[in-house]
């Protein structure tokens, strides 16, 4: 299904260009209407359907808005989010966060239908630990870039409390995953076009969500939220592996996800007695939760060890899952340039 998109404005050279970038990237995705005089829209709007109207500011005295449409008004002044009462849209900004701006307003009309397509053959990775700072997130977040510097088509997906995404990838956008999480709860718009409108693309090729403002968002949702999230995901962008990153507990979400979706656990331990006791614990309880289920679990896990130092730690003999090795300690690097750094090493050809 194309998004039906009318753009009005005087600047007619300023329209003629947004729409020939849309044409060139998005063509499947957009049927585009032009109209630099008002009373043409107006009689327009009476005999067609439409889904999303931008209006120049220039269009000041149109004030009918269809039914089942959402509009917002392209203003010339950055940093405006209302105009006379209805969203505002910087016009001179990259046509890909404008296009991504139409996404979001489509996807809060009433009745209207996502873009993705079936659901694609993603393979769903958890990372987890059973212990707090291992580095399970710069470790995901490398395996990410490491997979993105292949040519792989990845989505970092980071599930935890106080999870910050940002601290690894960098990208544009103005949605977030609290803005995702609501539109997946409320079932009042269009889900994978929220997805769509609010992923945001790392240099590395990483696409990921913003972490948002409000950490419940994320502790609230069920495993069966989860689930249609990864799978509207897979739709939407047909990722080749797709990276969860959430902590190793035994609430039903987790369990559900390790004994559903999810088809690679990556339990990243460092090697420190805490560390290895917890782990060892976790195992176990993996274990009671395999019979519990019926479905084998241990055999998804292999074992990563982070931040590993022979003087610091020791590595567990005689465990019930595969070991893909380790990631020696780095000091003194930022969270991004840590990850790019270990991005490289040949551990991760392992997983």
């Amino acid at each position: 299904m194309k998004i039906k998109l009318v753009i009005a404005d005087g600047d007619e050279k300023y329209i003629r260009r947004l729409s020939s970038y849309f044409q060139i990237h998005y063509a499947d995705k957009l049927e585009l209407y032009l109209f630099s005089s008002e009373e043409a829209l107006k009689d327009f709007l009476k005999e067609n359907v439409v889904h999303v109207i931008l209006l120049g500011e220039d269009m000041k005295d149109f004030a009918e808005l269809p039914e089942h449409t959402a509009c917002a008004w392209l203003v010339y002044a950055a940093g405006l989010n209302e105009f006379q009462g209805r969203r505002a849209i910087c016009r001179f900004q990259k046509a890909e966060r404008i296009y991504r701006e139409i996404l979001s307003l489509f996807s809060e009309v009433d009745g209207c239908f996502g873009l993705g397509g079936g659901e694609g053959s993603t393979r769903v990775c958890l990372f987890t630990s059973a212990q707090g700072g291992a580095g399970t997130s710069t470790a995901a977040a490398a395996w990410a870039l490491h997979l993105a510097a292949q040519g792989k088509k990845v989505f970092y997906l980071n599930l935890e409390s106080f999870g910050e995404s940002g601290l690894y990838f960098e990208g544009e956008g103005t949605q977030d995953f609290s803005d995702v999480i609501f539109s997946l709860k409320s079932k009042k718009s269009s889900l994978s076009v929220k997805i769509e409108s609010s992923i945001r693309t790392d240099r590395s090729g990483v696409q990921y969500f913003e972490a948002g403002e409000n950490p419940f968002d994320r502790t609230e949702l069920g495993v069966e939220e989860i689930e249609r999230l990864i799978r509207e995901l897979s739709a939407v962008q047909e990722y080749d592996v797709l990276i969860v990153d959430r902590e190793l507990t035994l609430d039903s979400v987790f369990t559900e996800l390790a004994a559903g979706i999810v088809s690679q656990i990556v339990l990243v331990d460092d090697g420190s007695e805490t560390g290895n006791r917890k782990l060892r614990k976790a195992l176990e309880a993996v274990k009671v939760l395999e019979k519990r289920k019926g479905v084998p679990i241990l055999t998804k896990c292999m074992l990563l060890y982070n931040r590993f130092s022979s003087s610091h730690g020791r590595k567990l003999e005689k465990l019930p899952v595969s070991e893909a090795g380790g990631i020696p300690r780095y000091e003194g690097a930022s969270p991004r340039a840590l990850a790019e750094k270990l991005s490289v090493l040949p551990v991760f050809e392992k997983l």
